[in-house]
């Protein structure tokens, strides 16, 4: 009995200890501070770096990729009225991804909104036009089924129809995202810290809610489910 009893006041005693230690272990991870402008100028530092190795990548997609279509529009490929999405996804995507890092560079200090603008306004065009080609694909791999088609195709619609206009109390598609008619509310400047265009006022058109998640998850499962 005796020993059993100290077995378990040695183990309450181990459990206690940890307990105990939990709080110093939160303690010693110091979160950054957001606001302060060394942290900002660094954030800005990776978004830029992440932004030119994307666009690095979708160049060399873009040219890898070149030789397919241009065999299709001189008429040696096979040609399928489906090149035209894919074509313009490629290259909305490329543009998007070179409109972004034009802003975050700053490469332009009086147009930060048209910039800012135009750049998001082709890369919801880029996810609309990708998400298409998922569709099409479900489509081709069901041998057309008319059930799968319909239902392909709502859930495209619905993706769209969300992803372009939403609801007034804010229910998007994408989280943490706009709207493609908010595009018109986006304000932009120049931002001499950080050398690049930045948005303000961005509570006005960027909802954030658990609903946002929630659709764009259900949306984006059920596109891959299909597949």
């Amino acid at each position: 009995m005796n020993v059993g009893r100290n077995r378990c006041d040695n183990r309450c005693v181990a459990y206690k200890y940890a307990l105990d230690s939990v709080p110093s272990i939160h303690t010693s991870l110091n979160m950054p501070d957001w606001d302060s402008p060394a942290e900002t100028v660094r954030d800005n530092v990776y978004l830029t770096t992440t932004l030119h190795v994307c666009c690095g990548c979708a160049i060399w997609e873009y040219i890898t990729q070149l030789r397919y279509e241009w065999d299709v529009f001189r008429g040696s490929g096979q040609y399928r009225w489906t090149i035209w999405v894919y074509s313009n996804c490629r290259l909305s995507m490329l543009i998007s991804l070179l409109l972004s890092i034009a802003t975050a560079e700053g490469w332009s200090k009086n147009h930060c909104t048209a910039l800012y603008a135009t750049a998001m306004a082709i890369s919801y065009v880029s996810i609309g036009l990708a998400s298409l080609l998922i569709v099409l694909r479900v489509v081709a791999v069901w041998d057309k089924r008319l059930c799968i088609v319909i239902t392909s195709y709502i859930i495209w619609l619905s993706g769209a129809v969300l992803n372009f206009r939403g609801r007034p109390d804010g229910f998007s598609i994408h989280a943490n995202s706009m709207h493609l008619s908010d595009v018109t509310l986006l304000r932009a400047s120049y931002n001499a810290t950080l050398g690049a265009c930045t948005p303000y006022n961005t509570s006005k058109f960027l909802p954030n809610s658990w609903r946002q998640r929630l659709v764009s998850s259900v949306s984006s499962t059920a596109r891959e489910l299909y597949g």
